[in-house]
């Protein structure tokens, strides 16, 4: 199969990882992991989404204002060399370049947004396009799907929905509890994605979007991710390629290929699934999609092609608001 437009990631964790293993090389030097440079290039990705993971434990005032601003710095400085996208143009470059490798940002946990709103237009003009409210725990915007029992949107995060319109930011899904996410949709109705997941009706998780959900995200014009990760796709039992390809296939069978994509999530796990070990092996994905009679058209934009579809309408809305 020849490869045609952009391979994208929409979610990876290689600032937490960098942190964790105190690695403090650029991230272009980086020899070690699920997602290199040199293997983005072997898997023909072009763009990905870096994660700020805000963990749980800053959540609160000052703690997480602090957390945030060193992740940021941190993620800026190992970020050299890399081309970040901050508008359609730099979209446009990176689709017609050779070799480039591109980046977007994602907000994952934007508890230090209740100190200072503010703080947002910061972010959006060092890159971050993307911003989920939270990770699996509580803060001071809403639940995570690691809350049994939520309470729903603050007043605070409501407030915070409406600067991400006026940014014209979306909001990444992700992690949010079920009853957060469907009082988010009555509030926002500005773009929705989720940049990693598994499907709910296939690994009966709380994490996990179920098909009412996905459905409301594609109406927007979204996307969802669908995970490189094990604990998503099976939950138990052994993870191979076919199991990414059954979630990508049951959105496929559900609403066509439009909106469906990929999040690998690589660096925020452990355990790799069998024969997806690290993004360079991407390609296999593409082949078997193909070998269950998608199109080539139909490979392209799972691949890539919806993710970049809707970053450049995203990156056209954030344009007009500013």
């Amino acid at each position: 199969m020849v490869q045609k437009g952009l391979r994208v990631d929409g979610h990876t964790d290689w600032p937490y990882y960098m942190m964790r293993e105190g690695c403090g090389l650029p991230f272009a030097c980086l020899s070690e992991g699920a997602f290199t440079v040199q293997r983005a290039a072997e898997g023909g990705v072009r763009l990905f989404g870096t994660a700020l993971y805000c963990e749980d434990a800053f959540n609160g005032p000052g703690s997480a204002g602090m957390h945030l601003d060193h992740l940021l710095a941190l993620t800026l400085e190992r970020l050299q060399g890399l081309s970040i996208l901050k508008a359609r143009e730099d979209l446009e470059a990176l689709r017609t370049a050779e070799g480039v490798l591109g980046t977007f940002l994602i907000l994952e946990n934007a508890d230090a947004l209740a100190d200072d709103p503010a703080r947002l237009t910061r972010l959006r003009d060092n890159g971050v396009l993307l911003v989920g409210l939270t990770h699996a725990g509580s803060n001071r915007l809403a639940q995570g799907n690691g809350i049994e029992t939520a309470s729903g949107l603050t007043g605070v995060g409501r407030g915070v929905l409406d600067e991400i319109k006026s940014l014209g930011l979306a909001v990444d899904v992700a992690h949010l509890h079920p009853r957060c996410f469907w009082e988010l949709v009555g509030s926002f109705d500005g773009p929705l994605v989720d940049s990693h997941t598994g499907i709910r009706d296939l690994c009966p998780l709380r994490r996990n979007l179920d098909l009412d959900q996905a459905r409301e995200i594609m109406i927007r014009g979204g996307v969802v991710g669908v995970t490189f990760n094990p604990e998503m796709l099976t939950a138990s039992r052994p993870c191979g390629l076919e199991d990414i390809f059954r979630h990508v296939d049951l959105l496929v069978q559900t609403f066509g290929p439009n909106g469906v994509a990929l999040g690998s999530d690589f660096f925020g796990f452990d355990n790799l699934c069998q024969g997806m070990e690290h993004i360079g092996q991407v390609g296999r994905l593409a082949r078997m999609m193909a070998s269950h009679g998608y199109t080539a058209t139909e490979v392209e934009q799972i691949m890539g092609g919806n993710w970049v579809r809707f970053l450049g309408e995203l990156l056209s809305r954030r344009e007009a608001c500013a």
